[in-house]
This record gives structure tokens, C-alpha cells and sequence, in this order.
């Protein structure tokens, strides 16, 4: 019997494989799996297992999931996507994590597929509360800093080099930024303290070539997108905390700025709801020491352990989620250290994956 078992169709961002790494610091037994291989290639992922595999709104049927259903004392949903398994949910523990655009763009069709089965909602997002989940909990993104050690030596001494790599363009307020970037690379009081090192539209690469990328620049730049399909959005993601942990200065939109500061205390990121938020955060970098810059990177990447890294987020879930739904027991850890995610789960499909 297993602790938890985490499924999905497609493992956005590697959220399962990290939300098993959380778990399994915990010393909680966890099995997952999803149904497609990542785009973005990630060094580690978890296993798939074969099914009838369909993304949001439609979901899965992968009667091959049965017996580790059967076998799991709670099964956590990831990313919104149902998949039917065989067994009668009402009789399990169920959990879901909402924390993307599915989830912000259908609340309504997945609270009505979600909420009779779950005791409890993981939300990624502030602009996704109180939408009608139910019994929502704020679970803040996360990573694995394992390998993405904080890059502080400077390539060039004598710039700022800035960055902004979209993996989508048009999710990302690609236009806006290089906007501002021009008007800065124009004025002369400021152009030579700077180089524009981004891109000008989509450019998608393996995840450990993105992050070659970011390693390149002292500023990343992520987004500036107050809505997505006519909702709100304004929230920063994963790619903001992965810059964080490699030490860069992060800007990136935050329109939930105040709950964010009431949940989890003073944030390092600079904040850039609109563009001349975005200019005046990078004249004000632009004006700073080198002494100053290398401190706000160290604060930056300090401040991405303290909130978004596995340690603090796992044992969030494990008091506001799993220890409740577990009645506290399963944990053989008391303090959190991270191992491969995928090992066990990869061990129980004995050679089934694809």
C-alpha cells in the first residue's frame, strides 16, 4: 500500500515529479505517474504508464492505474486533470492541484468535476482563489534546487545584462518588455550601463538549455500579463523562481502584491505590473553598486529557498494537506531532504513504462 499516489495526463512545469520529491522527503510513500513526455525534457520526470490519455477539459481512462488506486491511501489529481481509474473515488481520499491556466480559464467545469471527491484544493495561484474550490489551501510554487546552484560572477563587469526568454511570446507581454528595453537602449544617460540579452519571440528549448540561458544575464525579466483570455492573471510562475534560485534579479507582475505579503512575508522580486513599473525597476538596477547588485542576488536567491523551495513548501502540504487527509500518519521523516523523485515509481511499473 502507498501513501499517495499522483497522477496526470500532462505533467506541466514537472510538477508531479517535484510534488513527489516533497512527499518523499516526508518519508511518505508516493507513486506516480502521467501519460505523455514532457516538452522541455527535463533531467528527471516521472514515469509514464500507457491509457487512454486526454488533456483538460476531457479526461483520461487508464484502467492500467487501478490497482495503485486501490493500493493508495489518498490520490492527489495534479495540474486539474481527472483521470478515471477504475475505483470508486468516493471511497478514497482525494486531493487536487489547481495551479494553471486549465484551472483559470474552466473553474467552474472542474469544480463541478473536483469537488465532490476531494476533502481538500491545493491552489498555485492568488488569481485562483475563491473561484469555488473546495476547501482551498495556498500552496506556493516550488522547486528543486538541486543543480541550479546561484550563478553570481558577472559576464560582462561593465553591463547589466538583461534577459527574457518566452516560451510563449504571447503569454508573456513579450511586446511590452522589448518596448521598454528599446526606450532604455535610446536614451543615452543609460544605454551603455546595459545589454538587451532576450528574445523578441518564442524560442523553446530543453529545460537545462533554458536554464543555460537564464545563467547568462544578472536581470531576468519574466512577464508582464495582467490578464490571459479575458481573466485576471498577473501572477508570477515557475520561471521566476528557477531565475531566483540561480540569483538573478527578478522582475515579473504580481498583482496580488498584498496577499502575497500578508501569506508569506517581504518577497525580493521587483514587482512590474506595467511598464513603467518595468522601466523604473531597471533604472533603478541600472543606478545600483556592484556591491548593491550582488547583494539584492543574494537576497533574491535566499528568499526563493525560504518560501518556494522543497523543504518549506513540503512541509506546508504535509500540515495544511496530507498530514490532515493521513490523520497524521505515513511521515517517517521530521525534517526534509530531497532524493530522486522518480526511483520508486519507476521500480513498481517494472518495466512498463514507455
Amino acid at each position: 500500500m502507498s501513501d499517495v499516489l499522483v497522477v496526470c495526463c500532462a505533467d506541466w512545469a514537472n510538477g508531479a515529479y517535484r510534488v513527489k520529491q516533497e512527499l518523499d522527503s516526508l518519508g511518505l510513500d508516493v507513486v506516480a505517474f502521467k501519460g505523455m513526455p514532457h516538452q522541455f525534457a527535463y533531467a528527471d520526470e516521472v514515469p509514464m504508464i500507457p491509457g487512454d490519455w486526454r488533456g483538460p477539459p476531457a479526461f483520461s481512462y487508464v484502467p492500467r492505474l487501478k490497482p495503485y488506486a486501490e493500493a493508495a491511501r489518498c490520490i492527489m489529481f495534479m495540474s486539474s486533470q481527472f483521470v478515471e481509474m477504475g475505483v470508486n473515488l468516493a471511497e478514497k481520499k482525494c486531493t487536487v492541484w489547481h495551479g494553471g491556466s486549465d484551472y483559470r480559464m474552466r473553474p467552474k467545469q472542474c469544480n463541478d468535476l473536483f469537488n465532490p471527491y476531494v476533502e481538500v484544493t491545493m491552489i498555485g495561484a492568488p488569481d485562483e482563489m475563491g473561484i469555488g474550490a473546495k476547501n482551498e489551501v495556498w500552496i506556493p510554487l516550488h522547486v528543486d534546487t538541486a543543480g541550479l546552484d546561484p550563478v553570481y560572477e558577472r559576464r560582462d563587469p561593465k553591463k547589466v545584462l538583461v534577459g527574457h526568454f518566452p516560451s510563449n511570446a504571447g503569454m508573456k507581454g513579450t511586446g511590452l518588455i522589448c518596448a521598454v528595453m528599446d526606450k532604455l537602449k535610446a536614451d543615452p544617460t543609460v544605454a551603455d550601463r546595459f545589454e538587451y540579452i532576450g528574445l523578441r519571440g518564442d524560442a523553446r528549448l530543453s529545460w537545462p538549455q533554458h536554464m543555460n540561458r537564464v545563467r547568462q544575464c544578472d536581470v531576468y525579466i519574466d512577464q508582464i500579463m495582467p490578464s490571459l483570455g479575458g481573466r485576471p492573471a498577473g501572477y508570477f510562475g515557475t520561471s521566476s523562481i528557477e531565475a531566483a534560485a540561480l540569483g538573478k534579479v527578478v522582475m515579473v507582475n504580481n498583482l496580488y502584491r498584498d496577499q502575497f505579503h500578508a501569506e508569506f512575508g517581504a518577497a525580493e522580486p521587483m514587482w512590474t505590473n506595467t511598464a513603467e513599473e518595468l522601466e523604473a525597476a531597471l533604472r533603478e538596477v541600472l543606478s545600483w553598486t556592484e556591491a548593491e547588485l550582488r547583494a539584492k542576488r543574494e537576497a533574491t536567491r535566499d528568499w526563493m529557498e525560504r518560501i518556494h523551495g522543497l523543504k518549506p513548501v513540503a512541509e506546508r502540504m504535509w500540515e495544511k494537506v496530507f498530514g490532515p487527509m493521513l490523520d497524521g500518519k505515513g511521515r517517517k521523516c521530521t525534517s526534509t531532504t530531497v532524493g530522486n523523485g522518480a526511483t520508486s515509481a519507476t521500480a513498481i511499473m517494472s518495466g512498463s513504462t514507455r
